[in-house]
């Protein structure tokens, strides 16, 4: 996470005396850092199948705030990697790696076949191979690939930049 301080008495003034031209400025700078951290971010993502890399984003959940970030369910695993050893991931229908042999190893759940069981022999099939999957993990691990972390090494400076940039537009507006 980068988290920006500006401690000064001009934006403190700035924003108490036009929040809505301060917001607007600071918000316009929080857009621009955050579509260069998911490009950035999108470039050192491993590519696989590249529905990692296709799943970054810049979401605003308010107007001074941005998330940059993948939206898959595994994202972690990639970036933080898993230790041989321990538990067994969990392998059954809905699990994010029952998910991913799915979608990557069985062709997508559109694909699977539909019986008059309901696709029963797909679903075992499926969590057949997830366990499978699951026991090499647990004796192999996953080897980390910290790609979010690097995004914001190797940006922080430009996110800062830019934020300066954006703080020092909107004081030249309110103060002139």
């Amino acid at each position: 996470m980068i988290g920006l301080q500006y401690d000064d008495e001009r934006l403190r003034a700035a924003l108490d005396r036009a929040p809505g031209v301060m917001t607007q400025h600071l918000g316009a700078g929080l857009t621009e850092a955050g579509g260069e951290l998911a490009a950035y971010m999108r470039r050192e993502a491993p590519k696989g199948k590249s529905q990692l890399t296709n799943s970054i984003n810049v979401l605003a959940p308010s107007k001074l705030e941005r998330l940059i970030g993948p939206a898959t369910n595994y994202a972690k695993w990639v970036e933080q990697g898993v230790r041989p050893g321990g538990k067994l991931a969990p392998f059954q229908q809905g699990s994010p790696l029952y998910q991913w042999v799915v979608q990557f190893l069985m062709g997508g759940a559109r694909n699977m076949r539909r019986s008059k069981k309901g696709g029963q022999q797909d679903v075992e099939q499926a969590e057949w191979i997830a366990l499978h999957v699951a026991r090499k993990i647990r004796a192999r691990g996953i080897p980390a690939n910290p790609f979010i972390e690097r995004t914001f090494e190797a940006k922080r400076s430009r996110v800062v930049e830019l934020m300066r940039q954006s703080t020092e537009a909107g004081l030249r507006e309110v103060f002139g």
